[in-house]
């Protein structure tokens, strides 16, 4: 079968949005694609018997069973390595393509033969499935590289990219968490170019089971580290990434990660009563939070320079966002 698309998404949880992800890309308007599902919980047998009853609905699943779990990185190298198509598109297991997505995303590349990775906007929804912001981001590469240091340049889940790329940067490299911005940082490092279909055409589930929402301080401990590699390859060409570097990294005392947890929960409070309009609540939980983990004021820092840069960069887009929702999801609830 001659195949355009490779999507590829790992699956872990057995739950009740994984048929509405799978049956979101088996619609889609665009036809030339494979979906390549990888079971990283092996031990689950009924996770597995779902996915062997969709293998058998549509020849276009390709299913692999991982022998252990291996994460979301190593499971999606996985799948890259058999992608056939042209153009590799994500997806996550909770979350739910709109029909015209993957027809959309590769028109936008076949006319645009500068960009090699394009995400999409997308509207968050609840576990409930209930609407709630539209995350948006620029369409303008310089915008986006700029913003990467504060946030992020595309919505990992929306990605579609051309495979070509992966002979520069064989795939994700074992972070536990943000391994799309590492792979984002080395793919613009490289020279290449990013930008996003100005369009919602992803359904980002937020709940509770969200592998960073339960790992706030992995998530910024190793978008940390992720930015000193960028500043080692600005200088030198090269980083110094070793999984031994990466352990220290994540090596903290349970008294810090429960002080960070504890702000962490201040700082969602104060995102929420801002989002409410309710101003006193939200500086009274926000400061509570920066009282608690002081090193948090650099979160705060970034988003009120990742918001300053889209105002600049793309007043139009800026004031869509002007709730600010686009840099609290991407800093706080990024899916990794």
């Amino acid at each position: 079968m001659s195949v355009k698309v490779s999507v590829v998404m790992s699956v872990y949880q057995n739950d009740d949005f994984l048929p509405m992800a799978i049956e979101s890309i088996l619609n889609q308007t665009y036809s030339s694609f494979e979906f390549i599902i990888i079971n990283d919980n092996p031990e689950d047998e009924g996770l597995q018997k779902e996915l062997d009853c969709f293998e058998k609905k549509d020849r276009r699943i390709v299913l692999i069973r991982n022998r252990e779990n291996l994460g979301l990185g190593a499971s999606l190298n996985r799948g890259l390595e058999i992608a056939k198509g042209e153009y590799i598109a994500r997806m996550d297991s909770d979350d739910i393509s709109l029909p015209k997505r993957l027809e959309r995303q590769v028109a936008y590349l076949e006319s645009h033969l500068d960009i090699v990775l394009v995400g999409t906007w997308a509207q968050r929804i609840d576990e409930n499935g209930n609407d709630l912001d539209v995350m948006r981001l620029s369409e303008k590469h310089e915008l986006l590289v700029k913003m990467l240091h504060y946030s992020t340049a595309s919505i990992h889940p929306s990605w579609m990219f051309r495979k070509s790329i992966l002979e520069e940067l064989s795939g994700y490299r074992p972070f536990p968490v943000a391994q799309d911005y590492d792979f984002l940082h080395r793919l613009i490092d490289k020279g290449f170019k990013v930008s996003n279909v100005q369009e919602v055409l992803l359904k980002y589930r937020v709940s509770s089971s969200n592998l960073s929402v339960k790992n706030f301080m992995d998530q910024w401990n190793c978008r940390n580290y992720i930015k000193r590699l960028h500043k080692e390859r600005e200088k030198s060409g090269d980083d110094s990434f070793t999984e031994k570097n990466l352990a220290k990294v994540l090596n903290v005392s349970p008294f810090i990660r429960k002080l960070y947890d504890i702000s962490h929960y201040y700082q969602e409070k104060s995102v929420h009563a801002k989002r409410t309009h309710n101003i006193p609540h939200f500086i009274l939980y926000l400061l509570i939070s920066l009282m608690i983990y002081p090193g948090k004021i650099s979160v705060v820092y970034g988003a009120f320079r990742s918001r300053m840069l889209l105002r600049k960069g793309d007043p139009e887009l800026s004031d869509l966002n002007s709730s600010g929702c686009v840099v609290e999801n991407l800093l706080f609830k990024g899916k990794s």
